[in-house]
């Protein structure tokens, strides 16, 4: 069963002889069995044993042949989708052959890698990358070497209370500072 990668704008006017028999979704890179007779989305007919339509055998993937109907290839290409990002806001629509281009291009609604902890920022496929380097919701390593990994944003929090690099290094500096001060209160008694 294919899994509707495109969300199609009239999708109630796709002509039926566009549409898989099995997923009943237009074709997702149409092939056919041996029979040569019917054509199926290539995941929805790879695991099947013979053509749902004819029952013909089938006898392994490497028996599937890409459809080659250049009428058919058109019009799904030609067929209008909206883009994958319409829920966050993207408007396009467009040729199913330009979906993916779109979506490299100019599509201005791609999340942050890191919105399931809540960065809300959109930008361009382009533009991302940089953002996701220093977002506050992405990943940090402590900067003092403890192998702590948290939030960006919560890492001033953690060398703040909780890193135990620091905690061991104020420890010694505590004890330093301890010794030095009985060593001049030994040294003051001493001289008086």
């Amino acid at each position: 069963m294919t899994e509707a990668p495109f969300v199609y704008v009239d999708e109630d006017k796709i002509i039926s002889h566009l549409l898989c028999a099995v997923c009943q979704q237009p074709f997702i890179n149409p092939h056919k069995p041996a029979c040569k007779k019917h054509t199926f989305c290539f995941s929805c007919v790879k695991t099947l044993s013979s053509c749902p339509t004819c029952r013909h055998s089938i006898h392994g993937v490497e028996e599937l042949k890409p459809a080659e109907d250049q009428m058919l290839l058109t019009l799904l290409n030609e067929l209008v989708v909206y883009c994958s990002f319409r829920k966050r806001g993207c408007s396009w629509t467009g040729p199913r052959e330009n979906l993916e281009a779109h979506k490299e291009r100019s599509c201005e609604f791609h999340h942050c890698c890191w919105t399931a902890r809540g960065c809300q920022t959109k930008a361009s496929k382009k533009e991302l990358p940089k953002h996701q380097v220093d977002c506050e919701y992405g990943d940090a390593q402590c900067p003092e070497g403890c192998k702590f990994v948290c939030e960006r944003r919560f890492i001033a929090n953690h060398l703040d209370q909780n890193c135990a690099f620091i905690k061991q290094r104020r420890r010694e500096e505590e004890l330093r500072e301890n010794q030095r001060k009985q060593k001049v209160g030994t040294f003051e008694r001493r001289v008086l």
